[in-house]
C-alpha cells in the first residue's frame, strides 16, 4: 500500500520491520523490508533482509533481484 521511493523510506521501513517481528517466517515481509531500506539507503540492511527472504523462499524472484540490484549498488559485482 506504499508507493516505492525514497519520500516514505523511513516509515515503511518501521511498518515492515513490525511485519517481520510479527511473521518473521514470511518471505514476503523480509522482502518488503528489503525494498524499503534499499529506499532508504541502508544497502547493509537490504542485502540482509533480501538473503533472508532468499532462504525462506529460494524460488521467488524478487528478493534475487533487490539482492542483485543492493550488491551491484555497493559495486560488489562478484556477490
Amino acid at each position: 500500500s506504499y508507493p516505492v521511493g525514497r519520500r516514505d523510506a523511513a516509515e515503511r521501513a518501521r511498518w515492515f520491520q513490525a511485519a517481520v517481528a510479527a511473521h518473521p517466517r514470511n518471505p514476503a515481509t523480509h522482502f518488503n523490508l528489503g525494498k524499503a531500506l534499499f529506499d532508504q539507503g541502508d544497502a547493509a540492511g537490504a542485502a540482509a533482509a533480501f538473503r533472508e527472504a532468499i532462504r525462506l523462499d529460494p524460488d521467488a524472484p524478487g528478493p534475487h533481484v533487490g539482492l542483485g540490484l543492493t550488491l551491484y549498488g555497493r559495486g560488489d559485482l562478484d556477490g
